[in-house]
């Protein structure tokens, strides 16, 4: 009797049904709970991605400021300003869908490398003096291309007055088909104090009159 006791003890055992079950119910409370801690998981990778985008944007708005004697000329076309002396102002540039910002100053605008997104042309001119034809066709360019792409562009020199100006002029009689003195006369209407001598007057005359048809 003990050794039938013996053999029985050392046999091998089957799980008792309960036991199978309870097994069965631990696995899939495993996957459950595994499926849901992923999905959540990529729930909350999403919302702290879009946290930062959005935190980013707002701190990019709250960070932008308009450049001195900045106004459109050519609304989402063209616009001139003085010479930048911050971050926030080429940042403001760029939130106003602004892509190029043409130089005419002797020497570039302090911290223009601050934003990598915005493409600096340095077209260097002597304050109070005219460009050459060959500078004002550069300048057209410029604007030509990047509004050909949907792009803004930004001209300034020291107060965006004198070079700004005549810059400024000499598209409009481009684009508008104008007198170079019409031309004149709408620039200092929507920028007081713009084209400052005669030498720049007589500019914006004679590109009139290089490029009349």
């Amino acid at each position: 009797m003990a050794a039938q006791l013996t053999h029985r003890s050392i046999g091998p055992k089957r799980p008792h049904a309960a036991t199978r079950s309870h097994s069965s119910t631990n696995i899939y409370l495993l996957y459950v709970l595994r499926r849901f801690f992923n999905r959540s998981t990529t729930v909350l990778v999403q919302y702290v991605l879009h946290f930062r985008f959005s935190l980013r944007k707002s701190l990019k708005l709250m960070a932008s400021a308009p450049p001195p004697n900045f106004s459109w000329v050519d609304a989402g076309k063209v616009a001139g300003m003085a010479m930048p002396r911050m971050t926030a102002h080429y940042q403001y540039l760029l939130n106003n869908g602004i892509k190029h910002l043409v130089s005419l100053s002797e020497r570039k605008p302090p911290y223009h490398d601050t934003c990598p997104d915005l493409t600096l042309h340095h077209i260097k001119i002597h304050d109070f003096c005219a460009p050459t034809f060959d500078q004002i066709k550069r300048f057209l360019c410029v604007v030509e291309e990047a509004n050909a792409k949907g792009q803004g562009v930004a001209v300034h020199c020291m107060h965006g007055l004198g070079r700004t100006g005549t810059m400024l002029a000499c598209y409009l009689v481009k684009t508008r088909k104008i007198s170079g003195i019409d031309a004149i006369n709408e620039i200092r209407s929507i920028r007081r104090g713009s084209i400052e001598t005669r030498e720049q007057e007589q500019t914006v005359v004679q590109f009139y009159q290089q490029n009349k048809v």
